[in-house]
């Protein structure tokens, strides 16, 4: 996107869900991202996640970014000014 500010995720949680409802954390982890260090289309490979159980629902929950402007990650249409934003292209799931 343009205007994007660059911003990579930073951190992120993992969940599992059978109902899309309730949500189990299965792990969570700092990416290793670091704004400024970190040139777009980086490939970044994250570690694995054990969930224990089978679920129906996989979450991936970004929870911060490199962006250094103010607010959450959710979305907010409500917000005024420059907020607090993350930029992906894409993301694979493998099953070992």
């Amino acid at each position: 996107r343009d205007s994007n500010a660059n911003s990579s995720p930073s951190h992120i949680v993992y969940a599992g869900s059978n109902d899309g409802v309730n949500w189990t954390k299965l792990d969570e982890e700092d990416t290793g991202v670091v704004k400024g260090e970190t040139p777009g289309g980086t490939v970044v490979t994250l570690k694995n996640i054990q969930a224990g159980t089978a679920y129906s629902y996989l979450r991936f929950g970004i929870t911060d970014s490199t962006d250094t402007n103010q607010g959450s990650l959710t979305g907010d249409l409500n917000f005024v000014d420059y907020k607090k934003c993350v930029n992906m292209a894409e993301l694979c799931l493998f099953a070992d």
